[in-house]
């Protein structure tokens, strides 16, 4: 997974220790704001959600997603710090298509655009994400849209 960042301010530079099972990992990087999983496009919602791969050493970057079966996943992005203006894997847009993971786990990587949040807010636009059924994704974004996600039901 590749995270391109297209922030307005210089921000958020520095890190973020985190402490579990008695391990202290230092994040830098998109892994302080931003996490991904994937939600299978099942009806019936009998899937496993992936989620990211916890860092695997004291300085790991790396956001990787593993484990997921063949089949089709909606692709969930939340950031606290601004939003996701694409989501991509090769030409599929994943705010509006599912990613599809061949055999073996094969998929083109994810590529995702961060872009400061809230850029029209003062103008009084906002937008919010989009819903159909049990799937969630993002409206197209404009730069300096304003998007809320919700994880609610």
């Amino acid at each position: 997974m590749n995270v391109k960042e297209e922030f307005t301010a210089a921000d958020h530079t520095g890190s973020l220790t985190l402490t579990h099972n008695d391990r202290t990992t230092v994040l830098n990087g998109p892994r302080r704001y931003l996490n991904v999983s994937l939600e299978p496009v099942d009806e019936f919602g009998t899937g496993q959600s992936i989620m990211l791969r916890p860092p695997v050493g004291r300085s790991d970057e790396s956001m990787v997603l593993e484990g997921a079966s063949p089949g089709k996943y909606w692709v969930h992005v939340y950031s606290s710090r601004g939003y996701p203006a694409s989501i991509r894997s090769g030409e599929v847009d994943l705010q509006h298509q599912p990613l599809v993971v061949g055999a073996g786990g094969a998929a083109a990587p994810i590529e995702i655009t961060m872009r400061t949040i809230c850029g029209d807010q003062r103008h009084g636009r906002r937008r919010r994400a989009a819903r159909a059924g049990n799937r969630k994704h993002w409206p197209d974004a404009e730069p300096g849209a304003c998007l809320l996600h919700s994880s609610g039901g």
